[in-house]
């Protein structure tokens, strides 16, 4: 059965691992043991058990409170449960894959679910497989060109970014039956980290790219209409930051025209209203640094997740914190609404 509601901040004991702020007013947070949900953007908090051991192997997916899709890695296999009553009750799938897994993400649009999953490898490879479902129950395994972002398309496309160097971009049609590399024309030969395409429509999209320029990172965005069949660059800012290769500046994609980017050390918030032809710079407020990912909802609602290493003497007795910061002035000032307990590094 479901655990209490509980008003935030919400107080965890496992690690975040995941978040997603999916509207003004639905939201959920994965931790190792447990799914919590809000219908508030976080004011009060509903947390489910989840099946299977406490693990930090987890991903998690939902489009709205009642259905949730959790994996989990178990060894050599992969575990997918989903929930269509809130988390009361699971079944699920295990899946095979013929690699160790390594790293799994989700994706959902309507009836179509997709699990990209990552082998373990070094650095130099980009080895994952694709499984696929439309009814929830029967999954259909594919051979995935490259690792990292994945976003699907109802009723059969599906979207992949990353690559050994985070700058590929494949598309299929089929599902994964076959793929086709999309150009990105001047951006793919640049040092760039490509992010998830954010699919507004079967047609139009846009992902958030890090340009890893020096001596600071710019974060551009390509906007797709045809599907993700070509892109083309619509705006870059430069940020008060340097990231290295592979590493992404938090930003996110609220709509076809407005558009966000923050720093990873949290004290600015860049926005674009106008589809990338200027960008505002504003200081960020009540933000701890280490800032993991963006979530921008609305003009004015978002969730900040962050990653909070701090130590008590020099670099011995190190802790990390992980939580949610959410913003409802347009990402000026923050307030925590998920925070973990501290974890000994």
């Amino acid at each position: 059965m479901p655990w209490p509601s509980s008003t935030g901040p919400r107080s965890v004991s496992g690690e975040v691992l995941d978040a997603a702020l999916v509207s003004e007013t639905f939201g959920w947070v994965v931790t190792q043991d447990e799914l919590l949900a809000t219908s508030d953007a976080g004011e009060t908090w509903h947390a489910v058990p989840l099946p299977g051991p406490s693990t930090p192997q987890r991903a998690a997916a939902a489009l709205d409170p009642q259905r949730r899709w959790v994996t989990t890695i178990l060894g050599a296999t992969v575990r997918i449960d989903h929930a269509d009553d809130e988390g009361s009750t699971w079944s699920g799938s295990t899946l095979s894959p013929q690699g160790p897994p390594g790293t799994v993400t989700l994706a959902i649009d309507g009836g179509l679910v997709a699990a990209l999953v990552q082998q373990m490898t070094s650095s130099q490879f980009s080895i994952a497989e694709l499984f696929v479902t439309v009814d929830g129950v029967n999954w259909s395994r594919y051979e995935a060109p490259v690792a990292s972002s994945l976003a699907v398309i109802a009723p059969g496309t599906v979207l992949i970014a990353g690559g050994a160097e985070t700058n590929e971009l494949w598309r299929s049609e089929t599902l994964g039956t076959d793929w086709q590399r999309v150009s990105l024309g001047d951006r793919g030969a640049e040092s760039i980290t490509l992010g998830a395409p954010r699919m507004f429509s079967q047609t139009d999209g846009v992902p958030p790219v890090t340009l890893n320029t020096e001596p600071r990172s710019q974060v551009a965005f390509l906007v797709t209409t045809d599907g993700g069949k070509s892109w083309c660059r619509a705006g870059r800012v430069t940020v008060d930051a340097s990231t290295g290769p592979g590493v992404r500046v938090p930003a996110a994609v609220t709509s076809p025209r407005r558009w966000f980017a923050i720093e990873p050390g949290g004290a600015s918030v860049y926005r674009a209203d106008n589809a990338g032809r200027g960008f505002g710079q504003e200081r960020a407020s009540s933000l701890p640094q280490g800032v993991a990912d963006l979530h921008a909802a609305s003009d004015s609602v978002a969730w900040a997740r962050t990653w909070i290493g701090s130590c008590r003497q020099g670099k011995t007795d190190c802790w990390l914190t992980t939580g949610v910061f959410r913003s409802r002035d347009g990402r000026r000032s923050r307030q925590p609404v998920v925070v973990s307990n501290p974890k000994p590094l």
